[in-house]
């Protein structure tokens, strides 16, 4: 778990938000190319590029506006909702990230619920 104030939750959270939606996308190219792919995906996919990176703050930025509220708060609203001191950045961003994908994965899905808006956005390889 990490520190919800240190100076690596904006990082974390764009991390994983990030490779979410690279994998996500490089995934559906694999496939759309007739390649069948099993096991861990986050494993198989290659090095997250640039551009996942770009999307990441541009989903931080419009999570922000829409909520009024900076990333670090919006996590420390989920810790508090959980009952919790701190939450997994990464693993935040991750499910924000498939959440604004519209892949019908949410952070509620496993966590206590608290007033969140989530942004609808698309990624594309470049």
């Amino acid at each position: 778990m990490k520190k919800l104030f240190n100076n690596t939750f904006y990082e974390d959270f764009a991390e994983g938000a990030a490779r979410a939606v690279y994998v996500q996308a490089w995934v559906d190219q694999q496939e759309e190319k007739g390649k069948r792919l099993r096991g861990e995906l986050m494993d198989q996919a290659p090095a997250t590029p640039l551009s996942a990176y770009v999307w990441a703050g541009e989903l931080i930025g419009l999570l922000t506006a829409l909520n009024k509220a900076s990333i670090y708060m919006l996590g420390a609203e989920a810790a508090k909702a959980e009952g919790a001191d701190d939450i997994d950045a990464n693993l935040f961003g991750h499910y924000l990230a498939m959440q604004a994908l519209g892949h019908g994965v949410s952070w509620f899905d496993d966590h206590a619920k608290f007033p969140l808006k989530v942004p609808g956005m698309e990624y594309n390889l470049p």
